[in-house]
């Protein structure tokens, strides 16, 4: 999706540069990237809703406590909304470039409006140096994952467990969003994860509600 934007953009600078006539090379690749948009669109959706147990067992049954964590925040609002705003963007853009009575006035809304879209996108990512960063080009957990030190997995901290689980980067955004089914333990410790994640968050509630 962010490689389709980028690639719009540089093709209608193109134009723009060679008042070069808007070709059907042109829609189609703008085109593309909307499909490919729609795509994910629908991903995160059933991520978001059904599939991701961060939402669905973590953050939707302790809205209000969640909100008070920026990294929960963030996938439960900030990443959805900037995401929508820049879905709802690209179509607008698409619709508004058809509609343009010359080539120049088409490549000048097509590059305008995708810039807008590829600013978007930079705010709603969870790039490696946030606070809820994720890798660029992931990080393959280990098959079956092992506790420091002999420890068991039940000794572990969330923080602990979540690295055992995900990598070194997983504990910065709690990233269990799709486990890997790759073993007995890794299940366990996903298992465990979840539960450690809302008891996290009814300690967070409880706290809450005395104040």
């Amino acid at each position: 999706m962010l490689a389709g934007v980028v690639l719009v953009i540089i093709q209608s600078a193109r134009g723009m540069r060679a008042n070069a006539p808007y070709s059907q090379r042109d829609g189609r690749l703008s085109l593309f990237t909307v499909i490919v948009t729609d795509l994910q669109l629908v991903l995160g959706l059933a991520l978001y809703t059904v599939l991701s147990p961060l939402t669905t067992q973590g953050i939707f049954p302790h809205f209000a406590p969640a909100m008070k964590d920026r990294v929960l925040r963030f996938w439960a609002v900030e990443h959805l909304v900037t995401m929508m705003l820049a879905i709802i963007a690209i179509h607008v853009v698409r619709v508004v470039v058809k509609k343009a009575d010359n080539s120049a006035l088409k490549h000048k809304r097509t590059f305008y409006g995708f810039a807008l879209v590829l600013l978007l996108l930079w705010a709603g990512m969870p790039w490696p140096w946030k606070p809820y960063g994720r890798p660029l080009m992931g990080e393959a957990p280990s098959a079956v994952p092992s506790a420091p030190s002999g420890r068991s997995l039940g000794s572990l901290s969330l923080r602990e467990l979540t690295i055992v689980l995900f990598g070194k980067r997983g504990h910065q955004s709690l990233d269990f969003m799709l486990p890997l089914p790759m073993g007995e333990d890794r299940g366990e410790g996903i298992h465990l994860l979840q539960k450690r994640m809302q008891g996290h968050l009814s300690a967070q509630a409880q706290s809450a509600s005395r104040l």
